[in-house]
């Protein structure tokens, strides 16, 4: 019965701990992407203010300036899970759309440009490889502090 009773307690205690641990590790991997994206900012600020014409205007040309700047991240043209990978969507009007997937499913971006507010996509499952984050309607009334 003692046994029983021990068991018992363990199992509340594990079905307690388990949903708050994969809490944790999805605001963790969240958190991970944020700081990706925040250095890969910094890596378009150096490039904006070394660059008398701005962006280039190709998104691959855009992600291989800022590949030469921040070596430690993967500048691609395409959505993806991959540790240390962001997408570069666009470079439209006068700025760049940075975008990339955290590991628990949300996707989060970044729109800077130099005569604009810097615009921070909240974490959602609204996008998807297939139709990535479209900065030209990030607005005020999303986050523009940061995350």
């Amino acid at each position: 019965m003692e046994l029983a009773t021990v068991v018992l307690i363990v199992g509340i205690l594990v079905a307690i701990a388990v949903p708050v641990y994969l809490t944790a590790q999805s605001k963790a991997q969240d958190r991970a992407v944020e700081s990706t994206l925040r250095n890969a900012l910094s890596a378009s600020h150096e490039y904006l203010l070394n660059s008398s014409s701005g962006f280039p205007g190709s998104t691959s040309s855009t992600a291989s300036a800022l590949s030469s700047l921040e070596s430690s991240i993967v500048f691609a043209t395409s959505i993806s899970q991959v540790e240390n990978h962001v997408d570069v969507v666009n470079t439209s009007n006068g700025g760049v759309c940075l975008a990339t997937l955290s590991p628990s499913g949300h996707y989060f971006a970044i729109f800077y440009s130099i005569s604009s507010t810097t615009f921070y996509g909240p974490g959602s499952t609204a996008y998807s490889p297939t139709s990535p984050p479209d900065c030209a309607t990030m607005s005020p009334t999303q986050q523009s502090a940061g995350w």
